[in-house]
């Protein structure tokens, strides 16, 4: 019986041995963790939006991540309010946020939001003031506005 022999059956050398480690770290190492950082558990949270005491019907409530971490789409999260300035948000992740309020142009058939004009433009800028810091423990987030 002949014995046919190549380079990848023959004996295990040193060489051949940190060769296949070396091939084979990047596909292993690709594999391992969950992709990314553990931004915790997402929770759902919730409030109501008033200005001057009346409830803001429509508007838009923006939340932006400012603490580290999370990929695009854990950063930033967007609900408008009912008819009774109530929103929710599902899924927020815990973290610190920036907190943004701004109206939608009613005559635009693309609803285009309004940062420029009326009595929610200071609320619709990174300089609202507007923060909320969601935990597993702490979910309702409502904001009084003024228009003064």
């Amino acid at each position: 019986m002949t014995s046919v022999r190549n380079s990848l059956t023959g004996p295990r050398t040193p060489a051949k041995l940190l060769a296949t480690a070396l091939l084979l770290a990047p596909i292993t190492l690709a594999g391992c963790g969950k992709g990314g950082p553990d931004l915790g558990k997402p929770v759902e949270i919730s409030g109501k939006v008033t200005m001057d005491g009346k409830p803001s019907a429509g508007v838009q409530v923006l939340l932006t991540r400012t603490t580290p971490g999370g990929g695009a789409k854990d950063r930033d999260f967007m609900a408008k309010t009912d008819e009774n300035g109530d929103y929710k948000l599902p899924g927020v992740y815990p973290a610190n946020y920036l907190v943004r309020v701004t109206e939608i142009k009613q005559e635009d058939p693309q609803q285009i939001l309004a940062f420029d004009s009326g009595p929610y433009v200071k609320y619709g800028s990174e300089a609202s003031g507007l923060t909320a810091e969601v935990q597993e423990s702490q979910r309702d987030f409502s904001f009084n506005l003024t228009s003064r």
